[in-house]
């Protein structure tokens, strides 16, 4: 009889560590001292060679502290969902990525041509091209009537702004709550909640540079194709 290997398992049943009706099957097969089916034994040394619950110095777990600061430094800048990606959440950290451009390029169309004229005008005090800055959007905005300019004016003046700075700090809290759920996965079953394969990390970086990849090609095909209707 394995004595030590009782042990062990009779240890990682009491820890509330692996499936407990598989580690009871194993114990009874040692205590009558029949032979141990090769995926059993497999099975305990995962389970052995996994952290303790709690034990957060292992690779394999995530941190809330790094999830944290990945989601609020980088939203900052405009890139929401960094945290998510962090944590293995692709889907989640692209649709807080684009949502988040989505906005702030709303708002950028707001503020973005009043800012500029703004600088220009501190640091040339005799530059008056602020209403020929924003010229363009004044002008779209009564092309399509009083009450759509006022609406227009509306979402991108106030609701797009405060919709950004929402999904900023829901992303913050929502990307910690999923490094939560991440670890609790990792001390219930030693295994990681979310995997992210070679396939999936090129698709994330593909459909993340996909605006930028767009410019380029626009930039090198645009000329051409300008060419060509204007002959």
């Amino acid at each position: 009889m394995d004595e030590k290997l009782i042990k062990t398992v009779e240890e990682l049943l009491a820890d509330g560590r692996g499936n407990s009706a598989e580690l009871r099957h194993i114990l009874n097969l040692l205590k009558k001292e029949r032979p141990l089916p090769r995926f059993d034994r497999v099975y305990l040394d995962i389970l052995v060679a996994t952290p303790t619950p709690g034990y957060r110095g292992s690779t394999k777990y995530k941190s809330e502290g790094t999830s944290l600061v990945l989601s609020l430094f980088f939203g900052l800048f405009g890139f929401l969902g960094i945290g998510h990606r962090y944590v293995g959440t692709i889907g989640k950290s692209l649709g807080f990525l684009y949502a988040g451009w989505t906005l702030f390029f709303m708002s950028f169309l707001a503020y973005g041509p009043m800012i500029a004229s703004s600088i220009a005008k501190s640091i040339n005090p005799e530059y008056s091209g602020y209403y020929t800055d924003i010229m363009p959007m004044m002008a779209m905005a009564n092309s399509l009537g009083v009450t759509n300019s006022i609406i227009l004016y509306i979402v991108l003046l106030v609701i797009a702004p405060i919709a950004y700075l929402a999904l900023f700090i829901w992303q913050i809290f929502d990307a910690r709550n999923e490094t939560r759920k991440f670890n609790e996965f990792m001390d219930r079953t030693g295994q990681q909640l979310y995997y992210v394969t070679i396939e999936k990390k090129v698709a994330y970086v593909l459909v993340f540079c996909a605006p930028l990849i767009a410019a380029i090609i626009l930039a090198i095909v645009g000329p051409s194709i300008q060419a060509h209707f204007h002959k």
